[in-house]
């Protein structure tokens, strides 16, 4: 399963360094931190499906369900913008892939 997170991040182009640099997430550095993510993000759908069937009124909004409306607020957290320079830093330093790669 390791393998299989390193490889999806390894797969991520970052947007605007397609056609120059092709600069790529490392499925390696960012191992620990994806998978941290996934665990993060199943045990928290696992905590709202238990309180959603003790809750079965709950209503969504602007046309969403509940379940999508956790998914949003869930990548919400997520939302940023970078300089290039900075990005460029982060690729090779930082073990936390840049946040638009972390939502999976």
């Amino acid at each position: 399963r390791l393998q299989c997170v390193i490889d999806q991040a390894n797969n991520y182009t970052l947007k605007g360094f397609e056609k120059g640099d092709g600069l790529k997430i490392n499925g390696r550095i960012t191992a620990g931190e994806n998978i941290s993510d996934l665990g993060g993000a199943k045990l928290a759908r696992t905590a709202y499906d238990s309180w959603a069937r003790n809750h079965s009124k709950e209503m969504g909004i602007a046309g969403f369900t509940p379940r999508q409306m956790f998914w949003l607020s869930f990548a919400n957290i997520l939302c940023t913008k970078y300089s290039e320079k900075f990005l460029r830093h982060m690729i090779f330093t930082d073990p936390h892939p840049p946040a638009e790669y972390r939502v999976n």
